[in-house]
């Protein structure tokens, strides 16, 4: 890939309008998404700390996991993205980020 095509994907990326997962310290599977919340299924080593990174054009409203409201979440407006951190657990859960 030459650097301008990645440059325009990167460019790309950074415009989208829909949230998407950039990088995690856990397995993250996409559930669902519309205009007002993006779900995934999270799961990792138990005792662990997982981060997950996601591109979000804007702050969220609430952040919940297995159905319980996180707190540990911060949102970066200049660069579109949010970090949210759990303990991981050897089970699958429901990571659904509120807008």
């Amino acid at each position: 890939m030459s650097a301008a095509a990645g440059a325009s994907n990167t460019h790309a990326l950074s415009h989208s309008r829909r949230s998407h997962v950039l990088a995690s310290a856990c397995k993250v599977l996409p559930a669902q998404q519309d205009r007002r919340a993006v779900a995934f299924v999270v799961e990792g080593v138990a005792n662990t700390p997982a981060v997950v990174l996601l591109h979000s054009p804007k702050a969220p409203s609430s952040v919940a996991l297995g159905g319980q409201p996180l707190q540990s979440f911060a949102h970066s407006s200049r660069e579109r993205l949010l970090w949210i951190r759990f303990n991981n657990e050897s089970r699958p859960r429901q990571l659904v980020v509120n807008y």
